[in-house]
C-alpha cells in the first residue's frame, strides 16, 4: 500500500466517523473532505467545483434553503397545525391527506421540491400526533412521486438534451 492510498483510507475513516457521530454537521464534513482532497492535490480545483454546475445540485441546495426557511419562520408549524386540527392524530387519515397534498403540489412542481417543502410540516405533525416520522415521510414521498407522474410538469419524461 502506498502512502497516498493510506492517506485516503485514513481520510475516509475520519469522514465515516464524523458522519456517524455527527460531531460536525454532515454537510460540513462532506465539504471539508472535498477541501482536504483539493488542498492535498488529489482533486483539481476545477474538478472540485464541477458538481456545483449541475442543475440537480443547485435545485437540491435551493430546496434545502426553502425548507429551512419554512421551518425557521414557523410556516411549517402553522401548516402542520392546520392539517392536524383538520384530521387529528389518526394515522390513516393523516397519511391519505398528506399523500393528496404532496400529489397535488408535485403535479405542478418538481417532486423533490414538493417533498422538501412539506417535510418540515410533516415533521411537526408527526411530533404533535406521536406517530413516528418515518410512517408519514414514506407516504409523503410516494404521494409526490404519484402526483409528479400525473402531469408532464411534475416529472420530466426524459433527460434534457437526449432524444427518446
Amino acid at each position: 500500500m502506498t502512502l497516498e492510498i493510506g492517506f485516503l483510507f485514513v481520510l475516509l475513516a475520519v469522514m465515516v466517523y464524523l458522519f456517524l457521530t455527527e460531531k460536525l454537521p454532515v454537510d460540513l464534513t462532506a465539504f471539508l473532505g472535498l477541501v482536504v482532497l483539493t488542498l492535498v492535490g488529489y482533486v483539481t480545483p476545477a474538478d472540485a467545483f464541477t458538481g456545483f454546475s449541475s442543475p440537480a445540485v443547485i435545485t437540491m441546495m435551493s430546496v434545502f434553503i426553502v425548507g429551512a426557511a419554512l421551518l425557521h419562520t414557523g410556516v411549517a408549524d402553522r401548516a402542520g397545525g392546520f392539517i392536524y386540527t383538520l384530521v387529528g392524530s389518526r394515522e390513516i387519515p393523516l397519511t391519505v391527506i398528506l399523500m393528496a397534498i404532496a400529489g397535488l403540489l408535485s403535479a405542478f412542481m418538481n417532486n423533490i421540491a414538493a417533498t422538501a417543502v412539506l417535510m418540515p410540516a410533516v415533521g411537526s405533525i408527526a411530533y404533535r400526533s406521536g406517530i413516528p416520522p418515518s410512517r408519514l415521510f414514506m407516504p409523503l414521498a410516494f404521494g409526490a412521486i404519484l402526483g409528479g407522474t400525473t402531469t408532464l410538469v411534475g416529472t420530466a419524461s426524459q433527460y434534457p438534451g437526449r432524444d427518446p
